[in-house]
């Protein structure tokens, strides 16, 4: 008989762990790999994608020529949120500027109407994502035991990736009618050579990918 001690660390010190161990310890890029296999399932196979994913991030995010277009989003949902800020008595400020963070990341990746259309609702429902990857039963019990936060997750990746396939949707037809398109993640990628509409099935799990890096990495500095 083999026996084993499993340790489970919760909150904000998981947090802490996961950010300030080193490698040897917890490897961070292991560790994420195990986080988004519950998010991506089977629907990102795709091995031509997988090889060029990497680049298309470098190029829509790290070149100097597309900071500007990102600024102009981050500054003024900034601004939106300090102004209401400004109305209230007191503020969870932790929970505040998580809600800003995913704000901005959901009009960079997919547009100011997307935004205004649907941010509101799904920013709870993907912070119940977050709360439900991160819950001890799913990374200790076989994939095939039905347990409440895999339910739920399989329910609300769903339901953001409908969202995200409808703006896809209609981003496709608008371009066809040649009207003007917004700068955004999205459009980058369906205006890139590289990419365009032949990855396009894979494109809702990829911009939930990065909606949840991106505020993962944020949460960071916010410890």
């Amino acid at each position: 008989m083999v026996a084993f001690k499993v340790v489970f660390v919760l909150g904000p010190k998981a947090q802490t762990k996961f950010f300030r161990s080193s490698d040897s310890i917890l490897n961070f890029g292991d560790a994420v790999k195990v986080m988004i296999g519950s998010i991506v399932g089977n629907g990102y196979d795709d091995e031509d994608w997988v090889k060029i994913s990497n680049s298309i991030i470098t190029k829509a995010f790290m070149k100097s020529e597309r900071a500007p277009a990102y600024t102009r989003i981050a500054d003024d949902q900034c601004q939106k949120a300090f102004t209401r800020w400004q109305s209230l008595p007191k503020i969870d400020l932790f929970k505040e500027v998580s809600n800003l963070v995913l704000m901005i990341n959901f009009r960079a990746m997919l547009g100011e109407r997307f935004t205004n259309a649907h941010a509101d609702s799904l920013i709870p429902i993907y912070q119940q994502l977050e709360a439900d990857l991160a819950d001890p039963l799913s990374r200790s019990l076989p994939s095939f035991v039905p347990i409440p936060s895999r339910n739920r997750l399989r329910k609300t990746r769903a339901l953001i990736c409908h969202f995200v396939d409808q703006e896809i949707e209609t981003r496709i037809a608008e371009m066809e009618s040649g009207k003007e398109m917004p700068d955004d993640y999205l459009q980058f990628l369906l205006s890139s050579k590289d990419a365009g509409l032949r990855f396009r099935a894979v494109y809702p799990i990829h911009i939930l990918l990065l909606v949840m890096a991106a505020h993962t990495n944020t949460g960071k500095l916010l410890d």
